[in-house]
């Protein structure tokens, strides 16, 4: 198997090492393949194995970005998702505070007049 190129949104950047044993320390794909582990992207080969010389198949290469999907781009979609949940609650909170702030300013406005 063979990591596709995947752009990760929010996922984990902390990288497992040595998570397989045929994938060495400082070639250029040891991050991309830890990050791709850690992720619940890739599950290697074997146990211990991650193969990074041989063939990727279509179906391991759609079965990656289905992962991807699930592992890394759905959860932050849903992050986003409550992220704005939560500032629409607190923009309406704020207006509901500015209307009560325009309802005491005319009062205020209404007792100066007498």
């Amino acid at each position: 198997m063979a990591v596709v190129g995947l752009v990760g949104l929010g996922a984990s950047v902390a990288f497992a090492s040595n998570t397989f044993t045929d994938v060495d320390e400082g070639r250029y794909y040891t991050d991309a393949v830890g990050w791709a582990a850690d992720n619940g992207v890739t599950t290697g080969t074997s146990a211990t194995t991650f193969s990074p010389e041989n063939a990727v198949t279509r179906a391991q290469n759609v079965t990656f970005a289905y992962r991807y999907d699930q592992n890394v781009v759905q959860p932050a979609l849903n992050n986003i998702t409550t992220d704005i949940a939560a500032n629409n609650t607190d923009i309406a909170a704020n207006a509901v505070d500015i209307a009560a702030l325009e309802t005491l300013d005319e009062l205020s406005c209404a007792q100066l007049r007498l």
